[in-house]
């Protein structure tokens, strides 16, 4: 889809055509939201409770820990938010030919997350029928730590408001 096409999109279903703060429009980097979710989403605290729970996980993730572990972290966060029951999904999954690999970071990851596995780190808290938020990036495991390996700034700007 184009941006073209995107904009035509919004402004038919006026809805807001937001963007991770590299200031460039590109249909692939986009988050589209209904504009009735967008107080909420960003300064009612959505967005960044679940900043908070990814720097969470980012900072739990380091080669030899189990993926139940680097779950945990965020899912912590996310809970004690009370927005525990709207994050579905675990916080991520490792990266190769296939875009979900094996080890996990969810809460069924019993396995140890192994040194230099590419792993995504994409917590989300999903309101059913209202909006959700997911912010995502990738790591690389070392055995002291990670290496966030995605530079997108975690600010949100709006585009377009239709």
């Amino acid at each position: 889809m184009t941006v073209q096409q995107v904009d035509r999109l919004c402004d038919h279903f006026h809805m807001a055509q937001l963007l991770r703060g590299n200031g460039k429009k590109h249909p692939l980097d986009l988050w589209v939201l209904n504009p009735k979710a967008l107080g909420h989403v960003l300064h009612g605290g959505l967005q960044l409770t679940v900043a908070a729970a990814q720097l969470a996980g980012i900072a739990a993730t380091k080669a030899g820990v189990t993926g139940e572990a680097i779950d945990g972290a965020a899912r912590k966060v996310i809970a004690d938010a009370g927005y525990g029951d709207y994050f579905g999904h675990g916080f991520g999954h490792s990266l190769g030919l296939d875009i979900h690999e094996w080890p996990n970071a969810n809460p069924r990851g019993k396995d140890i997350m192994p040194a230099g596995a590419v792993v995504s780190a994409e917590p989300g808290i999903y309101i059913p029928g209202r909006y959700g938020v997911r912010i995502e990036d990738v790591m690389i495991l070392r055995e002291d730590g990670c290496e966030v390996i995605t530079k997108a700034p975690k600010e949100f700007t709006v585009l377009h408001n239709g």
